[in-house]
């Protein structure tokens, strides 16, 4: 299936500069343009979005809403009319009166990106200076910085309006990418080769194709029509851009539309450029703009233009002067005249004479610095105008507060899986790691969230953070675009934490977060260690299907990309080497870990369900062929005793299939197939075990045989992989060919018919654990390889500058 990506994009062309009109139905303009934005953040609040929208508004109009006056005016406006916006009055009170508490808290929660624009919505191909460039670009910059927080790498230019050179100003300014009508891009010099690609300017700017709503289509059907013509190639990137006004009027179109398109994926431009920037092509594109209508007021309104561009002039020939401190006051304020004029200007309708206004204090601004400088007059004008007081500051580019400082070295740790979403012994491995190692270091974790909740930020202690993010394709049942989806999020994720905190190492674990771990590898400049649990080559005896292919492959990129790599056992050290040529030197064997403080319960037979006339044989582990455990059902048809009762716990493709020959076989008395077990509850289950069972085909370790012989429960293995390098014969537990149905009942009749044996074999076992599986243990020997890559990382980096 062809995937191509798009981002929406809501623009809120408000007229902010209504504000200062005097006249009541420029006011009433202005009134019912906030109660619209009300409308829309009360809206976004409430929805559940699997991506984040992109939102434009004036940076002029956040300063403004941070004034006294303009939430004693909204207040007052929203009582009167209280009847007609009860819910946004509702809203309004809920954000204490403040429109950025509102867009703070969608930032938060990653249902909103604010994208960067001119400080007073203007055009940029309606300047023409450098000087002016700069004013509106990073007087807008420094508006979004100081009152939302945030920044990220786009920008909106206000009606599209390209010409060539902007780029170099945009890129200047750390501007990632920005958008052209997709119109444009046909028109480049050269053609791209591939229609519908985004493209680079000559200043290696990434242009993104836009297209409005209204022109999908009138209909539904004709837009979702639209949607899949541009979705016809592979890795395209679309961005589609409403008003205000559509978004609150057309909501359940908009989510018809694209709920109709399963081959149009959410993802934001700054992932999609680091994933494909090196298949866009570079081009030079013509001047462009989105609204003709907009551009020919443009043309229209050519002697207001003249008039700002010689004003504009002339504030950059001042500044070309070293000015004393009063003359510096006067300058500064002739340029917040300025851009309120083109504040002015940039609105769909105004007053000439509300302009005039503008120009005239303009004048006599210049006037002061010509002569004498009337400090009432320019202390009276400061005062009545309440924005624009905010100029280009340096915030740190990045939205997240710093973390409480520390000596201790920080690490990144990438895992599909974490408590309490757990599929197999992976999330369990990670879970108790990370706790270990953040005795040592600060621990970051990045994993997957619940797929029914949102996106996660969790302190855990002051050494260990957990960040559950979702997948770009969340809703994919494609498990390899899931798992791609995954591992943008997150790269992204970490990109962003890496903006305030200086990590030492990465530790990924599997291929499932190898695209990323290698990538973050690369961008950070840092080392990769990667904990391999087993290998697709494993799991299926050998490489067969075309899946399985591409995950072998995944992981030879992985481990041939990585500086160390961790396995389990001896028994996945020899595997790796053999399969991926990995040297020795690379590899380190440290066995996985086991938490040693399991607390009974009282009654564990009866509170769980169980008979507690009979024995327990419990078995647990993913439903899935490699585990084996159809031997075991075969066994439990051939056992002719009724003092038995066998119970699997774990979910997997396997499971119906399990399920259907215990019924086929008349097995219900004998056996309780309980599906997925939560960790709270495991524990119960092997206290109440007589005996644990573990016949897997295919094993690289078997932390579930830790956990059994922990509870000093006599413990059936197969003789595979890690789990015979962890059990002794006789001693330790019981050693069974794998898939043999005769060899599990030979093991268990020896167990069941002499009892003292069985409990000589739990208490070694239980002696075993706790001599060489504490996470104590696992955990220093983690930090030691940990240690030892960055030192030989750290020494490969001298000896190349002596070079």
């Amino acid at each position: 299936m062809n995937v191509s990506y798009f981002q929406l994009i809501v623009h809120a062309d408000l007229p902010v500069m209504n504000y200062y009109s005097n006249k009541k139905e420029d006011k009433q303009a202005f009134y019912k343009a906030s109660i619209a934005l009300l409308t829309f953040l009360k809206s976004m609040e409430k929805k559940v979005l699997p991506y984040s929208v992109s939102f434009v508004l004036p940076p002029v109009y956040i300063e403004l809403t941070e004034t006294e006056g303009y939430q004693e005016e909204i207040t007052e406006y929203l009582e009167k009319n209280k009847w007609q916006w009860e819910e946004e009055y509702s809203y309004w009170l809920r954000i204490d009166r403040k429109i950025t508490t509102g867009l703070k808290k969608l930032i938060s929660a990653h249902k909103l990106e604010i994208l960067a624009t001119t400080a007073s919505y203007t055009s940029m191909t309606a300047l023409s200076t450098k000087n002016g460039v700069k004013l509106q670009m990073e007087t807008g910059l420094s508006l979004i910085e100081d009152h939302l927080h945030s920044r990220n790498g786009g920008f909106w230019l206000p009606n599209g309006t390209y010409t060539p050179g902007i780029d170099l100003h945009l890129k200047k300014s750390g501007i990632l990418f920005s958008f052209v009508h997709h119109s444009t891009l046909a028109l480049t010099d050269p053609l791209p080769v591939v229609e519908g690609m985004p493209v680079k300017s000559p200043h290696d700017l990434c242009l993104i194709p836009l297209r409005q709503w209204a022109e999908l289509g009138e209909t539904v059907i004709e837009k979702i029509s639209c949607l899949k013509d541009i979705t016809k190639t592979q890795d395209t990137m679309n961005a589609i851009a409403l008003s205000l006004s559509e978004v609150n009027e057309l909501s359940a179109e908009i989510g018809e539309v694209f709920g109709e398109n399963e081959t149009l994926m959410p993802l934001s431009p700054e992932t999609y450029i680091r994933q494909f920037s090196d298949s866009l092509e570079k081009v030079h594109i013509s001047s462009s703009a989105f609204d003709q209508e907009k551009t020919s007021r443009l043309l229209k309104d050519g002697k207001n233009y003249a008039k700002l561009s010689f004003l504009e002039k002339e504030i950059e020939a001042w500044r070309e002067l070293k000015l004393p401190n009063e003359a510096e006051r006067v300058v500064k304020q002739l340029e917040k005249e300025w851009l309120m004029a083109h504040a002015v200007i940039s609105q769909k309708d105004y007053q000439d004479t509300f302009l005039q206004g503008f120009y005239d204090a303009a004048d006599k601004l210049s006037s002061f610095l010509k002569g004498d400088i009337d400090n009432n007059w320019l202390q009276d004008r400061e005062r009545k105008q309440s924005v624009f007081l905010v100029f280009p500051s340096a915030l740190p580019k990045t939205s997240l507060p710093l973390m409480k400082k520390g000596s201790k070295k920080k690490i990144l740790l990438l895992s599909w899986e974490y408590p309490p979403n757990i599929i197999g012994g992976l999330g369990t491995h990670v879970a108790g790691l990370a706790e270990t190692l953040a005795r040592q270091y600060e621990v970051h974790v990045i994993t997957a969230q619940d797929m029914n909740k949102n996106p996660a930020d969790e302190s855990v202690h002051e050494s260990l953070f957990v960040y559950r993010v979702k997948p770009m394709h969340h809703r994919e049942k494609s498990f390899l675009t899931w798992i791609g989806g995954l591992n943008l999020s997150i790269w992204e994720k970490a990109m962003e934490l890496a903006a305030s905190h200086s990590f030492e190492l990465i530790q990924g674990h599997d291929w499932l977060v190898g695209a990323a771990a290698v990538t973050l590898k690369d961008e950070l400049g840092i080392p990769l260690v990667t904990t391999m649990h087993a290998t697709e080559h494993g799991r299926n005896g050998g490489i067969f299907t075309e899946m399985q292919r591409f995950i072998h492959e995944k992981e030879r990129q992985l481990l041939t990309a990585s500086d160390t790599v961790i396995v389990c056992s001896e028994y996945m050290k020899t595997e790796v080497s053999s399969l991926f040529s990995i040297s020795g030197s690379k590899l380190h064997v440290i066995p996985n870990g086991v938490k040693l403080d399991k607390k009974p319960l009282q009654n564990p037979a009866e509170e769980l369900g169980l008979d507690p006339s009979k024995k327990t044989v419990f078995a647990i582990g993913r439903m899935v062929k490699e585990k084996g455990f159809e031997t075991l059902l075969e066994a439990v048809t051939m056992l002719k005793r009724d003092d038995l009762q066998f119970v699997l716990a774990g979910a997997g493709p396997m499971f119906n299939e399990y399920k259907q020959y215990v019924s086929l076989h008349g097995l219900e008395h004998k056996v309780h197939l309980i599906g997925y077990l939560p960790e709270d509850k495991k524990n119960g289950f092997f206290q109440a075990a007589d005996i644990v069972i573990i016949p897997s085909y295919y094993e690289p370790f078997g932390i579930v045989a830790l956990e059994s012989l922990l509870f000093e429960k006599p413990t059936i293995v197969s003789n595979t992989g890690g789990l015979k390098g962890i059990v002794e014969h006789g001693k330790t537990g019981m050693l069974m060919e794998p898939g043999n149905t005769g060899s599990m009942l030979e093991q268990l009749h020896s167990l069941l018919e002499d009892p003292l044996l069985a409990e000589e074999i739990g208490r070694n076992g239980r002696i075993l654990v706790e001599k060489l599986f504490g996470w104590s243990r696992v955990g220093d020997e983690t930090s030691r390889v940990f240690e030892e890559t960055i030192l030989n990382l750290r020494m490969a980096e001298k000896a190349s500058l002596k070079e």
